[in-house]
């Protein structure tokens, strides 16, 4: 008897150890939702319903990626909440919805009937939005809120009015639209605010939204219904729509010049772009160069040297602070030789001159393409001088060798020089 309990002790201890060995068990894969390159908002136009049965409100569904750019084919399921329960309260012209190009979706939720007699409970309805598919696994439902209203008790304050006004009144595509819901002092427009307002939220009909009073927005180009919804304290609620219509921007204007346009080869010809000009109230941000033998340059202005004999078309592109581009050329000749070569060249009289009698020279004779703007002498004694006709007195007998150099207005120079025999 006792060696089969000792047998049976054995058997369980053994039993036990088995089943709680420790064994490496390979990590999951990693699972969980790639929302984070997913972007989803959501409006509710009105947000306020009579809980008539009939009443809607339209579910606007914007959907971006990482880049704020629209993502469509998005499935979404629409779910109503009251609560934060799913239930059937109220009706949803879908239950499910796929973004389009434009990232957008919508679908219209129906008000149910309210109770007899009606009682106002201050009822929110939810409706959630939910990213399915393999890509979306596990994603976070978005919601709007829409508030119930029961007919014949608290319906939106007559004294209460949405209004707004924007400037400028005719924008182009990213100019900065400054909103701003206003009062009238006196007759009530529709674009005008009146009541006791609580809050201002404003959505822009492109996925932006904004709280506020004055608000600001950057549209790209196109029609956009921008709506103002004002509530009181009591979280009663109007609003006001207007189309808002973007214009599509200018490009901006490239203009440059060249100095010289006909040069040789190793000498620094010079760019200047401050002729370009951006459209309307955009600036310009970049100036990028091109000048047709592999070099390339940035800036208003710009400088280049060409190293062989051709004809070289020269390209500026500017960019605005809206990213628009223009970009014009220009051809730039070099040659071996030629007009675009500023040449120096002296005379001076008397030529046969004696030492301690002045000797008059002149540059007169030079050339260049481009103005000649100064003339730096050397007279071979130690002394020096400028102008275009410098005169100068030898103190000894001897053998000069005088050298001018000469500098255009295009910044470029030469130099010569002529032997004057003093006896």
């Amino acid at each position: 008897m006792v060696r089969a309990t000792r047998a049976l002790v054995l058997l369980l201890t053994a039993a036990l150890a088995a089943a709680c060995s420790v064994k490496d068990t390979p990590a999951p894969a990693l699972t969980g939702p790639s929302e984070l390159s997913l972007s989803i908002t959501m409006a509710a136009t009105p947000d306020v319903l009579a809980q008539d049965g009939s009443s809607q409100s339209q579910i606007i569904i914007v959907a971006r990626d990482a880049n704020a750019k629209a993502l469509p084919n998005v499935t979404l399921r629409l779910d109503v909440t009251v609560g934060g329960t799913i239930v059937d309260y109220g009706t949803l012209s879908s239950k499910t919805i796929v973004t389009g190009a434009d990232g957008r979706a919508v679908a219209a939720y129906t008000s149910p009937r309210a109770p007899v007699p009606a009682v106002d409970t201050g009822t929110l309805v939810s409706v959630l939005a939910t990213p399915i598919g393999s890509n979306y696994a596990n994603s976070t439902a978005r919601s709007v809120d829409i508030r119930l209203v029961p007919t014949g008790t608290i319906n939106a304050p007559t004294d209460l009015v949405a209004g707004f006004a924007f400037t400028p009144d005719s924008p182009g595509e990213l100019d900065t639209v400054v909103f701003s819901a206003v009062w009238c002092s006196s007759t009530v427009t529709s674009n005008c605010t009146s009541g006791s307002v609580a809050s201002w939220s404003w959505t822009f009909g492109d996925g932006g939204t904004a709280a506020g009073q004055v608000v600001t927005h950057q549209f790209a180009a196109g029609n956009f219904p921008v709506t103002l919804t004002v509530k009181d304290a009591s979280n009663r609620a109007v609003s006001s729509t207007r189309t808002m219509t973007v214009k599509t921007g200018t490009n901006p204007t490239a203009a440059f010049v060249v100095s010289p346009s006909s040069t040789i080869p190793g000498q620094t010809v010079f760019f200047n772009a401050a002729a370009s000009t951006a459209s309307g109230t955009r600036t310009l941000v970049d100036y990028q160069w091109n000048f047709g033998d592999g070099a390339t340059g940035r800036g208003v202005t710009a400088s280049h040297a060409f190293g062989a004999v051709g004809s070289y078309t020269v390209s500026l592109t500017v960019v605005d602070d809206a990213g628009r581009m223009a970009t014009t050329t220009s051809t730039v000749v070099v040659a071996t030789t030629g007009s675009a070569s500023p040449v120096a060249k002296i005379t001076f009289s008397p030529t046969t001159p004696a030492h301690g009698l002045p000797v008059n020279f002149s540059g007169a004779d030079s050339t260049s393409s481009s103005p000649i703007d100064s003339y730096m002498w050397d007279f071979g004694d130690g002394n020096t001088g400028f102008g275009l006709t410098p005169s100068h007195v030898f103190a000894a007998a001897g053998s000069y060798i005088v050298r001018v150099t000469i500098t255009d207005t295009a910044g470029r120079t030469a130099t010569t020089t002529t032997t004057v025999t003093v006896s």
